[in-house]
């Protein structure tokens, strides 16, 4: 699939995929793996999903890498979080509160 594909999708806010709550088989399975609070927990093709924001209410930090500026931008903004962002190589770096989300 062609990155402009996801680009656009997310350009034109076409995210039926997007959901409003966390992922209910996450939020079951979650406590049987036994992750300690302050560990990090990588979500790759992180979007703008709420699964972050659960996982980092559970005491986690979270790392996350995403094609779309314009998914990862929304993330923070719906938390009301206005994130640093540095440029490393080609990819870029938005870290707020627990979040650390890479871009490129």
């Amino acid at each position: 699939m062609e990155h402009s594909f996801w680009i656009d999708r997310w350009t034109r806010g076409d995210t039926g995929f997007h959901q409003k709550a966390a992922h209910d088989l996450l939020v079951k399975h979650w406590p049987a793996i036994g992750v300690k609070p302050g560990t990090a927990v990588f979500v790759p093709l992180c979007g703008r999903t709420i699964d972050m924001a659960w996982l980092a209410d559970q005491g986690l930090r979270v790392i996350g890498s995403e094609l779309s500026a314009v998914a990862v931008e929304g993330f923070f903004a719906d938390r009301g979080l206005t994130p640093d962002k540095e440029t490393v190589g080609a990819h870029v770096r938005w870290r707020a509160g627990p979040f650390e989300l890479w871009t490129g």
